[in-house]
């Protein structure tokens, strides 16, 4: 499912994963970053109501020209963070059964 697309301007996407109903775990995917671009991806820890950005061993969660996928293996509260871009940017959001 495309949860950006084409887009050049800034734009948040905000999403659940939620083990609950056991949901397996999600991949996204971009295309169209060049550059230093990036799609940085958030958690909440308070139920959406602020967001932080990602860090695992020290970098940044994000899509980007070299890391065009991420997958999101934790159940919670996330966002997607898009700056402007030079030209249009999709991302994508799957399962991992459907990707």
């Amino acid at each position: 499912m495309k949860v950006i697309d084409g887009e050049t301007a800034a734009k948040t996407y905000d999403f659940v994963i939620d083990n609950s109903n056991n949901q397996p775990p999600v991949k996204l995917k971009q295309k169209g970053l060049a550059g230093a671009e990036t799609v940085d991806l958030q958690a909440s820890s308070d139920g959406g109501t602020s967001y932080e950005d990602v860090y695992e061993a020290g970098t940044q969660a994000q899509l980007s020209v070299t890391n065009t996928d991420l997958q999101i293996l934790a159940p919670g509260y996330y966002r997607l963070n898009k700056g402007v871009t030079a030209g249009g940017v999709t991302v994508s959001l799957s399962t991992m059964a459907n990707a």
